[in-house]
C-alpha cells in the first residue's frame, strides 16, 4: 500500500534476519530459503535413507522421503507433511519425515548450528530427487547431501506495523470460524 511504502521510505522499517540453508551435494551449493526435500522419484517405490546429525548417526530407515526446513519453511510444504511451525526467532531447523514406513518416525527440532546429513543408501530398484525451495537439482540411487544454515542470512525490512502472528493466522486460515465453512 501506499503508506507502507511511505513508511520504508522514512526508515520506519525493523530488520529480521531469516537463515538461508545452504545444500551441498557432489562439492556443489544450492541455497534454500524454506526447505531441502530428498524424495522418492518413482511414485511406487520408497527410498532408503540415513540421517546423520553433528557426525552422529541418528536412524536409517525408509520412507517417501525426509524434509529439512528453516522457520521460514516450516508454515509450507514441511507443515503439510506434519512438521511444527518453528517461530522466526527460535533459531532452529525442522526435520520432517514424509509417509515412513516406522510409526514412530516422528519431527524433530534442531538448533540452527546442526550439520544434517542426509545418506540415500541404492535400494530395490528405488530413485531419489533433491529439491531445494521446490526446485529439483539431481535425481539418482544415491547421494550424501549436506545441509547446514549458512554464514550469510536474507535480510527483510518490516513496516513497523508488521505482525508475525496475523501473517500467520491469515495464511493458515485461523481467521475463519467453523460455522463459516458450512
Amino acid at each position: 500500500s501506499e503508506k507502507s511504502i511511505q513508511a520504508i521510505l522514512n526508515g520506519e522499517v525493523t530488520e529480521e534476519l531469516k537463515p538461508v540453508l545452504r545444500c551441498q551435494i557432489d562439492g556443489q551449493d544450492h541455497f534454500a530459503i524454506n526447505e531441502v526435500m530428498v524424495a522418492k522419484a518413482r511414485p511406487t517405490r520408497m527410498i532408503s535413507y540415513e540421517v546423520v546429525v553433528d557426525e552422529k548417526r541418528l536412524y536409517h530407515q525408509t520412507a517417501d522421503g525426509v524434509i529439512v526446513c528453516t522457520t521460514t519453511g516450516s508454515s509450507a510444504y514441511a507443515l503439510s507433511a506434519g512438521g511444527p511451525i518453528l517461530h522466526p526467532e527460535s533459531q532452529t531447523l525442522g526435520l520432517i519425515p514424509v509417509a515412513s514406513n516406522r510409526i514412530t518416525s516422528l519431527p524433530m527440532i534442531f538448533h540452527q548450528g546442526a550439520r544434517i546429513e542426509i545418506i540415500v543408501h541404492e535400494w530395490k530398484d528405488s530413485e531419489a530427487m533433491v529439491a531445494v525451495d521446490a526446485q529439483e537439482i539431481m535425481t539418482g540411487s544415491s547421494h550424501t547431501i549436506s545441509i547446514q544454515v549458512d554464514d550469510k542470512p536474507l535480510r527483510l525490512l518490516h513496516t513497523k506495523d508488521y505482525d508475525y502472528y496475523q501473517t500467520l493466522k491469515k495464511k493458515v486460515n485461523w481467521e475463519s470460524s467453523p460455522k463459516d465453512s458450512c
